[in-house]
């Protein structure tokens, strides 16, 4: 099966502009698209690019990025409503020619993962990680992690980047839990998005 994730230009300039913008640390956002599936293919067109800020993190350093839960919230609940899919983007800034999942993207995501389905169940959903020249992505089918064959931003010019190839991940059924140790993506109740009218 042929799988792309699809961007206007200025929202994948933008993501890139956010996520890179600070080589000492890593950069999170949430993406929402809208999910095309036929026999032969799986695309997920992005209809938002969500960047996280100060406000949404709980802690933000070279290794470490903590998302306030209300944040997560937030992005579901938007994609809940308007019938989207979620993708949860972060850097690995010092990363150049080559990026993938860490073991701590791996463990962590998987409680970023049960949120996303127990808000938006029966979506399409995904994960990227993005370095200075590379990208890692993969599109989550249940407990599936199917890789993403291309990154297509679509500007005056059609522009295509190939991702590397994650190795492949396997999700445990999880119920969405928000408590335990310290993780390198840990999800917190408090949260300024958490208000009505965001």
């Amino acid at each position: 099966m042929d799988t792309s994730i699809v961007f206007a230009e200025p929202d994948y300039h933008a993501l890139r502009g956010h996520l890179l913008a600070d080589a000492t640390r890593e950069q999170g956002a949430f993406l929402l698209a809208t999910c095309v599936e036929t026999e032969r293919a799986l695309k997920l067109a992005v209809q938002d690019v969500l960047p996280l800020d100060g406000d949404e993190l709980v802690e933000h350093d070279g290794a470490r990025l903590a998302i306030r839960l209300g944040a997560l919230f937030w992005a579901t609940r938007r994609a809940a409503g308007g019938g989207l899919s979620v993708v949860v983007v972060r850097s690995h800034p010092w990363a150049t020619d080559w990026v993938d999942f860490s073991a701590a993207d791996e463990r962590d995501g998987r409680s970023a993962l049960a949120t996303v389905r127990e808000r938006v169940p029966g979506g399409v959903h995904g994960s990227m990680v993005l370095g200075r020249e590379a990208v890692a992505a993969r599109l989550w089918r249940g407990d599936e992690a199917v890789p993403v064959d291309r990154i297509v931003v679509v500007g005056p010019h059609l522009h295509i980047v190939a991702p590397q190839r994650p190795r492949p991940a396997v999700v445990q059924p999880a119920v969405a839990t928000h408590q335990g140790a310290r993780m390198h993506v840990r999800l917190t109740a408090d949260s300024s998005r958490d208000g009505v009218g965001r």
